[in-house]
């Protein structure tokens, strides 16, 4: 299982960030959310996903994530440089946490969900859950939580209602301006 971190500090993709992160808890979220900022890229990265290609990350993009408290998954909602919501992507996760410096963490159940504006959401790595549960990697819990977490999210997204979806642009303008006020 891989611990991933907020800040991807051994992305040496970025050679120019800006990173900040702030707990939230209101009505409708509790838990950290973290924006880093791609201020420079070595060179872009496009991924792609049933034939339609995306980039997500080039100069001048942000990635925001959520991690929510009590729950098994973070989102990692990825802005253009025009602020433009080009991805929502879902890592179902075992547990999270935070380092001893405070960064925000989650230990990852290998399904992840990916959402592109405009597209219906697909579930991705349901080989490498197979897989891990075939080799002891996690066990019948654990791949039992996996997918009834991915069924929940998918619903919500289906249904309109998943929280974080909803929230994305707010707390994308607020991290965004929490972080101009900071830097200068």
């Amino acid at each position: 299982m891989k611990r991933k971190f907020a800040n991807r500090p051994a992305w040496a993709r970025i050679t120019k960030r800006r990173y900040s992160q702030t707990y939230v808890k209101d009505n409708s979220f509790r838990g950290d959310i973290a924006l880093l900022c791609l201020d420079q890229v070595r060179e872009p990265l496009t991924v792609t996903y049933d034939g339609h290609e995306t980039c997500i990350a080039a100069n001048g993009f942000s990635w925001m994530q959520h991690f929510p408290e009590n729950a098994n998954h973070s989102l990692t909602t990825i802005f253009d440089p025009n602020d433009k919501i080009v991805q929502f992507y879902f890592d179902i996760t075992k547990t999270t946490g935070r380092t001893e410096e405070g960064i925000p963490y989650f230990d990852d159940l290998f399904l992840d969900i990916v959402l592109i504006p405009g597209r219906p959401a697909f579930v991705l790595d349901e080989d490498e859950l197979e897989e891990a549960l075939e080799q002891t990697v996690i066990n019948k819990t654990d791949y039992n939580l996996a997918i009834a977490e991915t069924d929940k999210i998918v619903h919500s997204i289906e249904t309109g209602t998943n929280v974080l979806i909803n929230k994305a642009l707010p707390h994308y303008e607020t991290m965004k301006q929490s972080l101009l006020s900071n830097n200068g």
